[in-house]
């Protein structure tokens, strides 16, 4: 809403890429890794090769896993295969900068992000902090709109 694209069908397509984002993960464990770099830094070794390969690849595996559910609306699968992005071109699984991430899935990436964060404080959530601590990503692309949003809760 604070972003003034919200219609019931987007609400849809984001709760349930929501709900499927890392249906491409079978082990578990993989689900609480937040992007390579968290991989490597602090899950170095934990994983066999093979984990860490179905960990990369989850994205792709689960938006094809999603395009077989027909009554899932559009724009679902490209957002859980856009969901480890980064606008930067640093995310996987393609490396995508922001003029290629779509418009929904940079809302679901700074979602996901913003329950990340929440989860690190206590389930406290400081936008101001928040956006500090994302600016990068927030400062290209459509996430420049979802940055807009974010300033509207904070003003709030």
């Amino acid at each position: 809403v604070a972003m003034e694209w919200y219609s019931d069908v987007t609400f849809q397509k984001l709760t349930c890429a929501a709900f499927l984002h890392d249906v491409g993960i079978r082990d578990q464990q993989l689900c609480a890794v937040k992007s390579l770099t968290d991989l490597e830094k602090n899950y170095q070794g934990k994983f066999s090769p093979k984990a860490v390969q179905e960990y990369k690849n989850h994205p792709k595996r689960g938006s094809t896993m999603v395009t077989q559910l027909k009554d899932l609306g559009a724009e679902v699968d490209k957002i859980i295969l856009q969901h480890h992005e980064h606008p930067l071109g640093s995310g996987f699984p393609d490396a995508l900068n922001a003029s290629h991430i779509a418009p929904l899935s940079s809302v679901f990436i700074v979602a996901h992000d913003l329950v990340d964060y929440a989860y690190e404080h206590d389930g406290k959530i400081d936008i101001e902090d928040f956006i500090v601590g994302h600016e990068t990503k927030l400062q290209a692309g459509n996430f420049k709109k979802v940055l807009k949003g974010l300033l509207n809760l904070a003003v709030k």
